[in-house]
């Protein structure tokens, strides 16, 4: 498991979603409001930016103007991170239950 997996799990992510992670659109495991996001991770993450208006839309109706702020600067910040990890070398760190 790695780091991310371990700190999902102590903030309410459960083993399906993590499962399931890569098939979110299909999944049972994910709500609307967590596809919603997902979707706009998945724009944010493209290069360049590509966050189509149909999931910007459902992010305006999902979340206030606050939470989208915290949301773009956490997927910003997650982005950078792994960006900055791969080109410096570094893998992913194990963690041990």
């Amino acid at each position: 498991m790695d780091i991310n997996s371990a700190v999902g799990r102590e903030t309410g992510i459960t083993d399906e979603q993590l499962t399931d992670l890569a098939a979110f659109e299909t999944s049972p495991h994910f709500d609307r409001r967590e596809k919603a996001v997902l979707r706009y991770a998945e724009g944010m993450t493209h290069t360049p930016a590509a966050v189509s208006d149909a999931v910007d839309a459902e992010i305006q109706v999902l979340f206030s103007s606050e939470q989208i702020v915290e949301l773009t600067a956490a997927v910003a910040l997650e982005n950078f991170r792994a960006r900055f990890n791969a080109f410096a070398g570094m893998t992913t760190l194990l963690v041990f239950q």
